[in-house]
């Protein structure tokens, strides 16, 4: 038996695999979306469960809300702006794709939130020529 959070991050990691999206990739569970790339060019999709917090509805059950957070990361051959705007598309596709969306593999989970208050961090790219946008999905689980 594993946690509800790690489920729904599994979860939320088959459906990106599943899904299509502007730009290909392989997405990978972690335990940080921050994580070092390997060699340019590398396109990495990380998805990591950040917390989870609820409240009772009654006696018997609650309301829960787990986070998860997916880290679009490259360091792209330059960062021309064309090639910042297809990372950019990717993230909005990305967020897109997960609203108001009921897990697959987790059917009882519903994304109610969604979170890119900044699409990119721009000291990463200035310093390590490395895109980094941190997407926070939040789903609601009834327990």
């Amino acid at each position: 038996m594993s946690a509800v959070i790690v489920d729904i991050a599994k979860a939320v990691m088959t459906e990106l695999d599943a899904g299509e999206f502007s730009m290909e990739f392989t997405p990978e569970r972690a335990y940080s979306v921050r994580k070092p790339l390997e060699g340019a060019g590398t396109l990495k999709v990380l998805v990591a469960h950040r917390g989870y917090d609820g409240e009772p509805l009654n006696k018997s059950t609650s309301t829960n809300e787990y986070q998860i957070d997916i880290g679009i990361i490259q360091h792209p051959a330059n960062v021309a702006v064309a090639t910042l705007d297809a990372l950019m598309a990717l993230v909005e596709g990305i967020v897109d794709f997960f609203k108001m969306r009921h897990l697959t593999e987790y059917t009882s989970a519903l994304c109610l939130k969604w979170e890119n208050s900044r699409p990119y961090e721009p000291d990463v790219l200035e310093e390590k020529r490395t895109f980094l946008s941190i997407v926070t999905l939040t789903f609601q689980v009834l327990r």
